[in-house]
């Protein structure tokens, strides 16, 4: 799936399959991003469905388990967490408040390598710090947030 959308962005391209190398974000339809580096494209081949036949090097460049901080930051209503798995893991993302009280979940599902990004809507909490919780395989990571209404 994700191959078809390289080609809709590398018809725009002009390359040469030999020295060019080409980083695209994807963003899919249910809001997660995903990065990528395509090197050697030997064929494509336009059948009404896009695919890339024998693409060498197709290789996630994304290498590390990552948080980012939210933003905005101070937030009201709603803020943006991205985050990046460099490898098919079950990812879990908390949102705690000041006494280490749950108060959403708001990822917890196996996710394949990539860049994600998702909105907390906080028109439901009070103003306050919030913890928000990274959990994927062994990999922990928290950041603090801020909501002011």
């Amino acid at each position: 799936m994700l191959i078809r959308y390289f080609l809709i962005l590398l018809l725009f391209l002009s390359f040469n399959a030999s020295s060019q190398t080409y980083n695209m974000n994807i963003n899919l339809s249910d809001g997660s991003i995903v990065s990528y580096s395509v090197q050697e494209i030997q064929e494509i081949t336009f059948d009404g469905i896009t695919n890339i036949e024998d693409a060498k090097h197709i290789q996630n460049i994304i290498n590390t388990f990552k948080l980012f901080q939210n933003y905005p930051n101070p937030f009201n209503p709603s803020t943006t967490i991205r985050y990046s798995v460099p490898q098919i893991s079950n990812v879990v993302i908390r949102v705690f408040d000041l006494l280490g009280r749950e108060v959403a979940i708001l990822v917890n599902k196996v996710k394949p390598a990539g860049c994600y990004e998702i909105k907390l809507n906080g028109t439901a909490l009070p103003s306050g710090v919030y913890f928000y919780q990274l959990r994927a395989g062994s990999f922990i990571d928290v950041k603090k947030m801020i909501l002011l209404k």
